[in-house]
């Protein structure tokens, strides 16, 4: 999720995540690439194989209040496209 959920950000905040990776040296979807694969976990394969679970994760999530610390709050689609690309094989 983390580099899902940080590709997410970048589509809406381009510049601070940049500014984010050149303060740090790093590129934060590789490095949350990096931790998912030395916790040996893979991507949201139940999610991939269904879609209805794939929307009620996406809605239970709208309603997370943390999501409005990188406002606006992600829409319902955003949301969607985070998860599914969570799932995707190899995205």
């Amino acid at each position: 999720m983390l580099e899902s959920s940080v590709a997410g950000i970048r589509r809406r905040l381009p510049e601070a995540v940049a500014q984010l990776e050149s303060e740090l040296g790093v590129d934060l979807e590789r490095f949350a690439r990096g931790l998912r694969e030395q916790a040996g976990v893979g991507r949201l394969d139940a999610l991939a194989e269904d879609a209805a679970m794939r929307e009620r994760v996406a809605r239970a999530a709208e309603g997370r209040p943390e999501l409005g610390r990188v406002p606006p709050a992600p829409e319902l689609d955003e949301l969607r496209a985070i998860y599914g690309a969570a799932a995707a094989p190899g995205g």
